[in-house]
């Protein structure tokens, strides 16, 4: 019988013991193996361990020989860095061998002030995953290195409170927002400026807000940043130290461009303001102008009002009228709408007048040499006294 397999006893205690939770829990910490299907591999030595990392530390490895020490292949969790060590002999010569705890597995949780920094060459492989970060780091056995990147949400102000660029590694993100999804909806990423520092430089994203609310606090790293004004309709883009004006036209009243006037720079050249006032597009160059194509106090003839702006009769009355340089002129317009001529009138008409012959006024009565007809006198060509030509009559009109 002595030489017949035994079953591993699974639904026996494992660890010698009185039974209690306690007990049972100190003595699986300090105590040993006591069952011989599994004591070889512990020669009387604790095989399982569990504690501290502080109490790691102090527990002794045993080597080829030594009675004394935790056996080679024993495994240790560390319950405050959730880590698992096995004690393990490193090969230091060619006949020399060390017993030391070999990182094995796990992955330690904490604020960035918490990563371990007293590891060594037998640790490499440890991870650590920073909460406040969301970074994970690996110890390569002399130093940590960034193995996966996380992105990091938070609000434009906290990340200049609380996320210092010098902190993360080179292309780490961080998403402008806020639970619900405003802020500026920008992404930015750890990289190095001119000086070789860390710094949060500006990738990606679309600040939308009304023009009042445009970021004031922006320099060089935010270059390229975009921002899209909802009540003027008008895209921006940050060139590292002043607005360019990119898209859009504005739509407002002619009141806008003097409103417009205090908020623009010269360096928003191009910007468009379609003015519902007087119907002209206006482009900012510093100051305001007509846009390509426009023009203002100009006549024009046609039968009625020409489609498209603001026009007045050329009656002889007084109208404002928009200059180029964004401000108005009060025109006097010429009485063309009053005088009668062969394209010009009072009334507009689109009917063709058939021609007429001039009618006689007076006959004089007075003889050239004593002989002859007497000198016929016509009245001035009218439709009443004849003498015209086929004629439109046309009206005139003078753009605001």
């Amino acid at each position: 019988m002595a030489n017949t397999p035994q079953a591993p006893p699974l639904r026996s205690p494992f660890f010698d013991g009185d039974g209690t939770p306690a007990a049972a829990k100190a003595v699986r910490q300090l105590g040993t193996i006591n069952r011989s299907w599994a004591g070889f591999l512990s020669k009387g030595q604790p095989w399982v361990n569990y504690g501290t990392h502080q109490q790691r530390t102090v527990l002794t490895v045993q080597g080829y020989v030594g009675a004394s020490g935790v056996p080679d292949g024993a495994l240790y969790e560390e319950t405050d860095r959730t880590v698992l060590y096995q004690s393990q002999l490193l090969k230091v010569s060619a006949t020399v061998y060390t017993a030391t705890w070999v990182y094995v597995a796990g992955t330690m949780t904490g604020l960035t002030a918490q990563q371990p920094a007293d590891l060594t060459a037998a640790d490499a492989g440890f991870l650590f995953y920073a909460t406040d970060t969301h970074i994970e780091s690996m110890w390569t056995g002399a130093a940590w290195i960034p193995i996966e990147l996380g992105t990091i949400e938070d609000t434009h102000a906290n990340r200049l409170a609380n996320y210092p660029a010098a902190s993360y590694p080179l292309g780490t993100l961080f998403f402008e927002t806020n639970p619900t999804q405003t802020d500026r909806q920008s992404l930015y990423a750890v990289q190095l400026n001119n000086a070789g520092a860390h710094t949060w430089a500006y990738v990606a994203g679309w600040c939308e807000k009304t023009f009042s609310l445009r970021p004031s606090d922006l320099g060089a790293s935010d270059t390229g940043f975009l921002f899209y004004a909802t009540d003027y309709t008008v895209t921006e883009r940050w060139n590292g130290t002043h607005w360019l004006y990119v898209a859009g036209i504005t739509q407002g009243t002619f009141a806008e461009l003097s409103t417009l006037s205090g908020l623009l720079t010269a360096s928003e050249a191009g910007w468009l303001l379609a003015d519902s006032t007087y119907g002209h597009t206006w482009i900012w160059n510093g100051s305001w102008a007509f846009a390509q194509g426009e023009q203002s106090q100009y006549i024009v003839m046609g039968p009625a009002s020409p489609q498209g702006g603001v026009w007045y009769p050329c009656d002889g009355g007084t109208y404002t009228c928009a200059n180029a340089n964004g401000t108005t002129a009060n025109i006097v317009t010429p009485a063309l709408n009053t005088n009668v001529a062969a394209i010009m009138g009072g009334g507009a008409s689109g009917t063709l007048h058939a021609a007429t012959a001039a009618t006689p006024a007076t006959t004089q009565g007075v003889t050239i040499g004593g002989a002859g007809p007497a000198i016929v006198a016509l009245n001035a060509p009218s439709v009443a006294n004849g003498g015209l030509p086929q004629y439109f009559t046309t009206s005139w009109w003078l753009r605001a």
